[in-house]
């Protein structure tokens, strides 16, 4: 039921089917991965092909409590920022990765927005953490 609604919302406030379409598309582009998403080889390989710029979150370790709480965070800023894809890392889970971004000896966690190819940017991060 909620798909039709959906369908008939765009047909009838669209003037053209190519508006629609492209909105449809980005739509589902914006919804297709999680709200902040574990970066592993799998993930890299779906964001290979997604031009959104990615805020990358590196942590000691994703399943520590204090970890989760940021996680959890990060999901509200993504709900918010769909333009941006929210992701995450613990040096404990994929280390080699991490070290990519600098993070062997700098304090964590460590936030950059990064293109998904060579170029990224550290974030300072200077508000408290949950």
């Amino acid at each position: 039921m909620g798909y039709l609604l959906f369908a008939a919302f765009i047909s009838c406030t669209c003037l053209s089917v190519k508006p629609a379409e492209e909105f449809l598309e980005e739509f589902i582009k914006q919804n297709f991965l999680p709200l902040a998403v574990p970066i592993n080889y799998d993930t890299l390989k779906v964001l290979k092909d997604d031009q959104r710029k990615i805020v990358l979150t590196i942590l000691e370790d994703e399943s520590e409590e204090k970890s989760q709480k940021l996680i959890k965070t990060l999901k509200a800023a993504a709900s918010a920022n769909r333009n941006l894809v929210f992701g995450y890392v613990g040096v404990k889970q994929w280390a080699e990765f991490a070290e990519t971004f600098g993070a062997k000896g700098t304090k964590l966690p460590k936030m950059i927005v990064w293109d998904g190819g060579e170029e990224y940017l550290s974030v300072s991060i200077t508000a408290a953490i949950p």
